[in-house]
């Protein structure tokens, strides 16, 4: 699995103190550390190249989540999930590499005062990376960045909706240049820090691809 996708009613109401979110990643996390507990020495990745942020091989014995969002609904199921799972014809040649927000904590290391009702961080990748053979074109999975810097949620007053949306972007524009390997200085030009003094109006700019590559998003 390289991706998901998850429907959760009411995901940032209170249910008996617990965010319906946080009681979701609750049993994401029992989950996931279910499946490898006792499985040290299974080798994750089938058979493919996976790189951390920095382009370093990640271990076979090291597991990492894939990307996913979660999503918010009302009046409809509790829970509904979707997923797209990678089956390339030739794991060897194919590369994973899994993206990091620098400004962002990563999920899955979200410190105990950030979790709303709970003890579990959430379990995904700020994106991944995905390449099914050196120099063809890639296919980048950017997970449903909010606007979070560091581990903490900014602008939650919905009027404040403008602010949350330029900066969901410009987190998803510093995923995006991490998978093209530029520094988010290059193109993520909203500066959260000063986002209170007035709104940015230029929006983030991608470098373009050399050559003939070409850059799918998901």
């Amino acid at each position: 699995m390289i991706r998901a996708w998850h429907y959760i009613d009411g995901i940032t109401d209170s249910v008996d103190g617990v965010q319906p979110y946080q009681a979701f990643n609750n049993a994401r996390w029992d989950i996931y550390k279910g499946l490898l507990r006792g499985r040290e020495a299974v080798k994750f990745g089938n058979g493919c190249i996976r790189l951390d942020e920095d382009g370093h091989p990640i271990p076979e014995n090291v597991w990492l989540p894939p990307a996913a969002t979660g999503i918010g609904t009302s009046g409809g199921a509790r829970f509904v999930f979707g997923c797209t799972i990678l089956v390339p014809a030739d794991p060897a040649k194919t590369t994973l590499r899994f993206l990091a927000n620098k400004k962002q904590v990563s999920a899955h290391s979200y410190p105990p005062d950030q979790l709303v009702g709970g003890v579990r961080p959430p379990q995904f990748s700020r994106g991944i990376d995905e390449e099914l053979e050196a120099g063809a074109n890639s296919e980048t999975f950017v997970s449903g960045t909010a606007s979070i810097t560091k581990a903490i949620s900014r602008y939650t007053d919905p009027r404040e909706a403008v602010r949350q949306t330029l900066l969901t972007i410009h987190n998803m524009g510093i995923v995006l240049l991490a998978a093209k390997g530029q520094p988010p200085a290059l193109g993520a030009v909203l500066d959260e820090c000063t986002a209170d003094n007035g709104l940015h109006k230029t929006p983030v700019r991608l470098p373009k691809n050399k050559g003939n590559s070409k850059k799918k998003i998901s």
